[in-house]
């Protein structure tokens, strides 16, 4: 093979956001890599830089929350999420997913056998989706196809999944969805089996022991009512339901339960700090219960109203709403009884979900009852946390119910009434806001992390680039990847790298990544075809890593 060094940057394929790129790995012409192939930050001696458009369309650059202007690689300081959401439509047994640049639909999945009532979908830090079904004991995870997370299950050489939604000319509305058939029953043990869907990836039931023992020592229950999905900072999930006081820690990956628990009461959603811990809601108690990372304690936190929805904002305060009355809470973990502070919705008295955005503005789904999501700005006196502003609230669909925020700081609402999710594009005189609805399925009924951006700017702050590379035969094996840096790795931060290899491009879906360390042997990645990521991360958003050089032999 050639043993000239060759110099290359990336930029953007498909979709573009700042910081945020992706493709849809259809007739990507990916180059053969020599001996020694390097991506060189900064340019200088005919190198191109990382923000090449070219050479990043030619090896499938995909790249979110890293802001690569400079020709290096480091965190950008916004739109660190992936460009979709996702909308679960409890009344139909299915989940949608959108593009948030357009609102289109993209595709429909279902979330098992028949109708499981879904109404949580979590977006992990590959951008999966989790979703919980409110109807059984049932979670089902959902690939990112444009990421190639997907599995070729029935070795046709093609994804086999549920295309965009087609639009009525005419009406402007939604048809044919295209979603794939999956037959059986809930938790029957044949998980994804029978699921036509290859973007499918697990379906997991979740089993108390008191299915097999029926006096053990400490019951934990079989939840029959999935509320609670989070996403914690190693990519598993938190699993809780509605009636039971047990909670479930599943593996990211393989859908295998690493930890059950009794808990002090039910779950109804849940957010994860940077720490681990969960923060979860029962419906109607008035009390947040704090569960530690390991599953080993859990505590009861009085929010002085009843609570409802849950959410997390940028400086780790925990928020909670209730769903009649209109009052929402906040306070500092680390000073609960200290910090509370509870405060009325201006001019509606019911909500459901709340979240925050990147400057720690505050908003809340007016519930079902309603067609407003409400917008509140922090107070800060000295530093120290005092209150909040109300800003406006914007009209949207009939019945909101969870709402989120996206990568380029726009807010959504899941609307159950009217089966829709509307966009509002904030401006700065709440008056000039734009305000979009889009069509889904049946009944939307959303909370949790549905667009992926808690879970990757506040749980576990980062940012991923990752490029596919041909060593240009079978069994190609590939032996080192290296990284430079400006300077020293700030306090906080840290770089890690991940690799996975097969003999064909369609094959890299069913290949987990393994950590593979700077300048090191790359141990058992044999395979024509090589899909390197790079992961950065931060404690804090004024901090970055940043890499100027790559180098892949």
């Amino acid at each position: 093979m050639n043993k000239t060094k060759m110099s290359l940057g990336l930029a953007a394929v498909g979709l573009t956001l700042s910081g945020c790129f992706f493709n849809d790995n259809t007739n990507v012409v990916v180059p053969t890599v020599p001996d020694v192939l390097a991506f060189l930050g900064g340019g200088g001696g005919g190198a191109e830089t990382f923000n090449n458009p070219v050479t990043e369309r030619k090896y499938g650059v995909l790249k979110v929350g890293m802001d690569t202007s400079a020709g290096t690689l480091k965190l950008g300081i916004t739109d660190s999420t992936f460009p979709f959401i996702w909308i679960a439509n409890s009344g139909e047994g299915t989940i949608s997913k959108l593009d948030v640049t357009t609102g289109k639909e993209l595709g429909r999945y279902r979330t098992g056998p028949g109708n499981g009532n879904p109404s949580r979908t979590t977006v992990d830090q590959d951008g999966n989706v989790w979703v919980g079904n409110r109807n059984n004991n049932t979670i089902t995870k959902v690939g990112l196809k444009e990421f190639g997370q997907c599995i070729d299950r029935n070795g046709n050489g093609v994804i086999d999944s549920s295309t965009p939604v087609q639009a009525n000319a005419e009406t402007e509305t939604a048809f044919n969805p295209d979603i794939k058939d999956w037959t059986g029953a809930f938790g029957d043990g044949l998980g994804i089996t029978n699921a036509a869907d290859e973007c499918i990836l697990l379906h997991v039931a979740l089993i108390g022991n008191e299915a097999e023992d029926p006096t053990p020592a400490v019951v934990i229950s079989t939840p029959t009512d999935i509320r609670t999905v989070a996403i914690d900072p190693d990519n598993n999930v938190f699993v809780g339901g509605y009636y039971q006081n047990s909670l479930f820690k599943v593996n990211g990956t393989t859908g295998a339960v690493i930890k059950s628990m009794a808990t002090l009461q039910p779950h109804y959603g849940g957010v994860v700090d940077k720490n681990g811990n969960l923060w979860s809601m029962s419906s109607g108690s008035g009390k947040v219960q704090k569960i530690d990372k390991e599953m080993t304690t859990n505590t009861l936190i009085d929010v002085g109203h009843n609570g409802y929805g849950i959410g997390i904002d940028k400086f780790g305060k925990i928020w909670s709403t209730e769903l009649n009355g209109g009052r929402f809470s906040a306070f500092d973990p680390a000073d609960p009884a200290g910090t509370l502070k509870v405060f009325t919705q201006t001019g509606y008295s019911r909500s459901q979900g709340i979240t925050t955005d990147d400057n720690g503005d505050v908003f809340i789904a007016g519930s079902l009852y309603s067609n407003h999501v409400g917008h509140y700005k922090q107070v800060f006196t000295e530093g120290a946390f005092t209150g909040v502003t109300f800003v406006a609230n914007y009209i949207v669909g009939t019945g909101p119910t969870g709402v989120a925020v996206d990568g380029f700081g726009n807010v959504w609402s899941a609307n159950e009434v009217t089966s829709n999710a509307t966009r509002i594009k904030l401006a700065a005189d709440p008056v000039n806001a734009v305000i979009d609805t889009f069509a889904v399925g049946s009944r939307p009924y959303n909370y949790s992390d549905m667009t992926g951006r808690v879970v990757r700017t506040i749980t576990n702050r980062q940012g991923t680039w990752e490029a596919t590379f041909d060593g240009g035969k079978p069994d190609y094996v590939w032996q080192r990847v290296l990284w430079k840096l400006k300077q020293a790795l700030p306090a906080g931060t840290t770089v890690s790298a991940y690799a996975k290899s097969a003999n064909s491009e369609i094959e890299l879906g069913a290949k987990d990544y393994t950590e593979v360390l700077n300048d090191t042997n790359m141990a058992g990645i044999k395979g024509r075809f090589l899909k390197l990521k790079v992961r950065l991360t931060s404690a804090t958003p004024d901090k970055t890593p940043e890499i100027t050089e790559i180098s892949l032999k």
